[in-house]
């Protein structure tokens, strides 16, 4: 099975860490619900670096500064 899996804030991170099937997933959706947008991109950033401290090791899709 291959899944997608979505967070929305710091908050959602445990239970997805603690999920059984984290193991399958291809992609991680981190989608902050902030609507200031430069507050949304330190939240993803932040909800990133935690899954990376966590060992979550999906690839990075974020587009580069320059092509934003």
């Amino acid at each position: 099975m291959t899944l997608e899996s979505a967070v929305w804030s710091t908050a959602d991170i445990p239970a997805l860490l603690k999920s059984d099937i984290l193991s399958q997933n291809v992609r991680m959706l981190i989608e902050p619900m902030d609507v200031d947008p430069d507050v949304a991109v330190v939240h993803a950033l932040e909800m990133a670096s935690i899954l990376r401290a966590e060992g979550v090791n999906i690839p990075d899709l974020r587009p580069s500064p320059s092509a934003l």
